[in-house]
């Protein structure tokens, strides 16, 4: 989709999610995110793909619905070594974010419709199950 119809599409869903979805100079090519001012950046680009597009409902989920980003490294530290779990801080958050991740991609598919069809493409992109052509 070009630039307008993102930027169009994004407005909505953020607004939906309480979130600000605002681009990035062209200089900068990753998406950013700022859970505390609830603040998404995303890089200008002349094309955004529907992956694009579920990365920003994705990360609007995540500011909106999730508390990890609260939980502080140390807390997540203490508690693995007062368990006495045999598994690494970043093994552990991995896991975490992946159930996290499940949790508000379903609660956005109850804020915008839409979403389910966007995160499809998203996972079937990042996962290499299709190209970028058949995702379409």
């Amino acid at each position: 989709m070009n630039k307008r119809d993102f930027s169009l599409l994004t407005k909505m869903v953020s607004g939906k999610a309480g979130v600000s979805i605002q681009v990035l100079p062209p200089a900068i090519k990753e998406w950013k995110c700022d859970p505390a001012r609830k603040v998404i950046w995303y890089p200008e680009q002349y094309f955004y793909s529907d992956e694009d597009m579920g990365i920003s409902i994705h990360e609007c989920g995540h500011i909106r619905f999730s508390g990890l980003s609260k939980i502080s490294e140390e807390d997540l530290k203490n508690f693995l070594k007062k368990e006495k779990k045999v598994i690494g801080l970043e093994d552990f958050w991995g896991l975490v974010n992946s159930l996290e991740d499940i949790r508000i991609e379903a609660l956005m598919s109850k804020v915008y419709l839409g979403a389910r069809y966007y995160f499809k493409h998203t996972c079937l992109r990042y996962f290499n199950l299709i190209k970028f052509s058949e995702a379409r």
